[in-house]
């Protein structure tokens, strides 16, 4: 796993032990599905679906992760992210903090 880590993180084998959590998981995740189809990936809108969205961090971390390919190859894409969850206090914590991040006054 340390090998994988360090080869999607760009080869830096520096305090890969230490840096290893949750968000590195989840960086690892999407790179995992984006990097694969990278060439397919064309301007127009993408939606991004989870179907146990939790907080919410896989769907930010996607979007983050397909906005920076299309950025390297030079083409725009829009996102719209939908997610649900069945327990109703961590979708409000989903809900509050994608309110944050995407509203106009944090821009």
């Amino acid at each position: 796993m340390r090998r994988l880590v360090v080869a999607v993180d760009g080869g830096s084998a520096r305090h890969t032990n230490s840096t290893w959590n949750g968000v590195t998981a989840v960086r690892l995740m999407a790179r995992l599905v984006f990097l694969p189809i990278a060439d397919q990936v064309t301007s127009g809108t993408y939606l991004l679906y989870d179907g146990a969205c939790g907080t919410g961090g896989m769907l930010t971390v996607a979007e983050e992760t397909l906005q920076r390919l299309a950025q390297e190859r030079n083409i725009e894409v829009a996102t719209h992210l939908y997610g649900q969850e069945i327990n109703a206090e961590t979708y409000a914590i989903a809900k509050a903090d994608l309110q944050c991040v995407y509203s106009p006054a944090a821009s």
